[in-house]
């Protein structure tokens, strides 16, 4: 296993998503930013409380869900297929590396780049929510450890 090769494919991927950082992850930020005021300001505000959770709360896991897993496709095959339009794909075919190797870069990076926008949904999440007293009882810290968002 060529862990060296592996490495320069997964930081020439996270060095992209640097320099690509308002595709990769302000896009995001801003669309999923827009789902929360039109459905959970709009909407959100008509719809009653449904057996104790407020319509806000009921949509962040399928907003979370519906970022991330397009985020993680697309990621993943920008990072694939535009070495191959851009004509640099041979540097990769050059190199000592398995296709195993190739791949494992790539969705390494492409999954680092998800963790990384979860992480940001959930810390977006945690303020934009509207919590309510008794879910969170007396734990201070229930925004970061809680599982019924």
């Amino acid at each position: 296993m060529n862990w060296i090769g592996v490495k320069a494919i997964y930081l020439h991927e996270m060095d992209r998503m640097r320099r690509t950082i308002i595709q990769s992850i302000l896009s995001p930020v801003i669309s999923t930013s827009l789902y929360f005021v039109v459905f959970g300001s709009a909407i959100g505000s008509r719809i009653p409380l449904i057996e104790d959770v407020s319509y806000g709360s009921f949509i962040v896991p399928g907003l979370m869900m519906l970022v991330l897993l397009t985020q993680s496709l697309s990621n993943a095959a920008s990072g694939i297929f535009f070495p191959k339009f851009l004509g640099t794909i041979n540097e990769i075919y050059a190199a000592p590396l398995s296709s195993w190797e190739i791949v494992m870069g790539f969705v390494g990076a492409a999954t680092s780049k998800s963790i990384i926008l979860g992480i940001d949904f959930r810390y977006r999440e945690c303020f934009c929510r509207n919590f309510h007293s008794s879910s969170l009882g007396d734990d201070p810290y229930a925004c970061s450890n809680s599982t019924d968002f």
